[in-house]
């Protein structure tokens, strides 16, 4: 049977259908991918934070003899 609402052997609702999971599944991917980057970035630049801290401590107690 062949109508309008035929895309090949598909219904268009399931042509719909699978468009919008597409869609959704390349959002999610997209919002993931930057997540991680801004994580990744944040970690890194606490990390520098961290070690900029530990050495001004550094130098403030360079008389210090280990």
């Amino acid at each position: 049977r062949t109508d309008s609402l035929m895309l090949g052997s598909l219904r268009m609702a399931q042509v719909t259908s699978i468009a919008f999971i597409v869609a959704g599944l390349i959002g999610i991917y997209i919002v993931y991918k930057k997540r991680t980057e801004a994580e990744i970035k944040q970690k890194f630049s606490e990390e520098d934070e961290n070690m900029v801290n530990i050495v001004s401590h550094c130098e403030v107690h360079s008389d210090v003899v280990i």
